[in-house]
């Protein structure tokens, strides 16, 4: 694709499955697992403090299409429909963009409605129980050939999904630490224990998780740096809008849980985000920013009117306008959890260096992440601060919400099925 100089830039979105923010170093990792990402970040706004809007990825990418909330777009389970939804794509396309998404997740499928608004579609490689997962080099192949089947005449939006990070984990030949002679199961077995909630890990086995965990963000992050040298090729960058980010992390036996989904605590909702703007801005935004207000943010930046359904606020990028958005206030949701038996909470509200986590049965415990970034130690009591903004924020979403809505559901096919147990989704 030759270079272009348009009005419009070309915009590059990025999710990484499962990529915890203390993983990053450019959001304060000392593992040094994520060397172009870091210099990547480098050049742009890096937000330390970006919470997902939900746990687990069909409502948070659900979110990020449309600016809502899961309770309020509906996709709260695998085969939930997204439908009457302005989403952002379709957006684009009305003023001009060429749109293209890749995703490597079976569980964001086209029959479920996460094609609306792209042009291209694909999901790539046919995950199953012998063939694990898709890997990120299918992602960076079917990307470059969809930006090469589009002229230069139209700016491009390119969304791509990797699936790297997500459970089960691999092991990378020079990447992955090597085994303990000590550990009594394989790799295979492990990785596969986990994701059938056989949690009955010794210490040393969950190092080893985390190490195979680890070395899968160490590989994901040479999968990035082929995608943007092709990409660079191809002029595809040149004053592009590029935003690196996850839809959620995961989880390593704290609070009882492993996996993802189950719970709204740190380590599942406060993700890494970095944003390079056309424009070359450059800082670190330290408040608490709702990652749902991507979508808008993207609109504000390219100039496009944004819905009137998407509610959430464009992304700060100074701390100075995060602190004026609602005073920071950020909330994630977990509307239901396909386990029920490790749903933990459905409210999070954090606030400045409080978080108040808010259980199924209406339990309310709060935090000072601050002292306490794992939440390891409650607090003796409540503050009606954070209570009354978390009633102000449900009430408001109660109101746009339509009253009993039915959502819709689509019947999952063989292959659908196959691929989401691969991925450890299902039972």
């Amino acid at each position: 694709m030759r270079s272009r100089a348009v009005a419009q830039p070309n915009i590059l979105v990025v999710i990484i499955d499962s990529l915890r923010a203390d993983r990053v170093g450019a959001v304060g990792s000392q593992q040094s697992l994520t060397p172009f990402i870091d210099n990547l970040a480098s050049g742009g706004v890096v937000y330390e403090r970006a919470y997902a809007p939900s746990s687990w990825t069909v409502p948070v990418v659900a979110s990020l299409f449309t600016g809502q909330y899961p309770s309020e777009h509906g996709v709260t389970t695998f085969f939930s429909r997204l439908q009457d939804r302005t989403t952002l794509a379709e957006t684009l396309a009305t003023v001009g963009y060429a749109t293209s998404a890749v995703t490597a997740n079976s569980a964001i499928q086209s029959r479920s409605g996460f094609d609306t608004g792209f042009e291209r579609y694909a999901l790539v490689g046919e995950p199953t129980m012998q063939n694990l997962k898709s890997d990120g080099g299918l992602v960076n192949q079917k990307a470059l050939e969809f930006v090469d089947s589009i002229d230069g005449k139209r700016p491009q939006f390119l969304y791509l999904h990797y699936m790297d990070v997500h459970m089960p984990y691999r092991t990378h030949a020079g990447i992955t630490p090597p085994r303990e002679a000590s550990l009594q199961r394989s790799d295979e077995q492990l990785a596969n224990a986990m994701i059938w909630y056989r949690w009955n890990f010794t210490a040393n086995e969950v190092w080893r998780l985390e190490d195979m965990y680890d070395g899968e963000v160490q590989y994901v992050d040479t999968e990035l740096r082929d995608l943007f040298a092709g990409l660079e090729q191809r002029g595809f960058l040149n004053g592009a809008l590029v935003i690196v980010t996850s839809d959620h992390g995961e989880q390593f036996g704290r609070h009882g849980l492993y996996g993802h989904g189950g719970s709204l605590n740190e380590t599942l909702i406060r993700v890494p985000l970095l944003i390079r703007t056309p424009d070359g801005t450059l800082g670190r935004v330290t408040t608490p920013v709702q990652l749902g207000g991507l979508p808008a943010f993207i609109l504000q930046t390219v100039g496009a009117p944004r819905p009137p359904s998407m509610h959430f606020a464009p992304l700060p990028t100074t701390d100075s306008a995060a602190t004026r958005t609602r005073n920071a206030a950020v909330r994630s949701e977990l509307v239901q959890s396909g386990h029920k038996e490790y749903w933990k909470h459905k409210q999070a509200l954090v606030l400045g260096r409080y978080k108040l986590l808010v259980s199924p049965d209406d339990k309310e415990v709060m935090y000072d992440l601050s002292r306490d970034p794992y939440e390891r130690r409650p607090l003796p009591s409540v503050n009606a601060t954070l209570d009354d903004i978390l009633e102000t924020e449900l009430a408001a979403a109660q109101q746009r919400r339509v009253a009993d809505e039915e959502r819709a559901q689509v019947t999952p096919d063989a292959a659908t099925l196959e691929r989401l147990r691969a991925a450890g989704y299902l039972n």
